[in-house]
């Protein structure tokens, strides 16, 4: 880091909040380092990226060196929805087998645009990116953006209270999306999706071509849920294996 790195970080850390916020908004694409990885970040307006650039670690660090030595020297078949920048789920892959499937769902294009750099720049040839949103049916659905900026909060099929505009995106279920892609069993699923984790997981729950071992989500929004996600999953015999703050890992035997 040279000398104005760190000026610029101590203002971040230390300024007034009209500075914090005019600096946030100017600070460049970078590429830094994290977990064996080198990732090309935008700070300016995605809150993982950001907090990833101030502190050096994203803000689920913890689940992702769980789930790291969880799957390391392994072949997992991973899903994540709402993939980002890849900051989740590159890091498991770099320690994964070769032989390892990861199915990268990002229906935003800025994000997508990031996430194959990301994969690029490290050679993870395991992974595989599905532009497209996940939700309780197909077809086509709104992709409303937040008012905030960041492009990692956008919202399928629910409006945020300030209309900041939105594109349309194909959408498929769950077990339509592991049928297109041969998948009769997951290890892992992750999904971000800004409170509407109910559309995604619970259409795969009695799903009799599917299997999903692990289910990571963050279970704070609940407020948007039209069903209690956490009461199917243990009625679908699942168990809460850990938690992470607001994220939670649920397993099924």
């Amino acid at each position: 880091m040279n000398e104005y790195e760190h000026m610029v970080r101590r203002l971040m850390a230390e300024g007034p909040r009209r500075l914090r916020r005019e600096l946030r908004a100017n600070l460049p694409m970078t590429r830094m380092q994290y977990a064996d990885l080198d990732l090309l970040v935008a700070p300016s307006h995605n809150y993982t990226e950001f907090i990833l650039w101030r502190r050096g670690r994203p803000p689920e660090h913890r689940a992702t060196q769980h789930l790291r030595a969880l799957y390391q020297d392994k072949s997992p078949t991973i899903v994540d929805v709402g993939a980002n920048a890849g900051i989740f789920s590159l890091p498991i892959a770099k320690v994964a087998r070769g032989d390892a499937r990861f199915i990268l769902i990002e229906p935003n294009p800025e994000m997508v645009g990031r996430l194959r750099s990301n994969i690029a720049l490290n050679g993870l040839s395991q992974l595989h990116v599905d532009q497209v949103a996940v939700g309780d049916k197909a077809g086509q659905e709104k992709l409303f953006f937040s008012p905030n900026g960041n492009p990692g909060e956008a919202r399928l099929g629910v409006s945020f209270e300030t209309d900041a505009g939105g594109i349309e995106v194909p959408v498929v279920t769950l077990p339509d999306l592991a049928e297109r892609h041969g998948l009769s069993e997951i290890d892992l699923l992750k999904v971000d999706v800004e409170g509407l984790e109910d559309r995604v997981i619970l259409p795969a729950l009695h799903e009799d071509r599917l299997r999903v071992r692990r289910i990571y989500f963050e279970d704070a929004h609940s407020e948007l849920w039209a069903s209690d996600v956490v009461a199917a999953l243990r009625d679908a015999g699942y168990r809460e294996e850990t938690r992470f703050g607001e994220n939670a890992l649920y397993a099924r035997d």
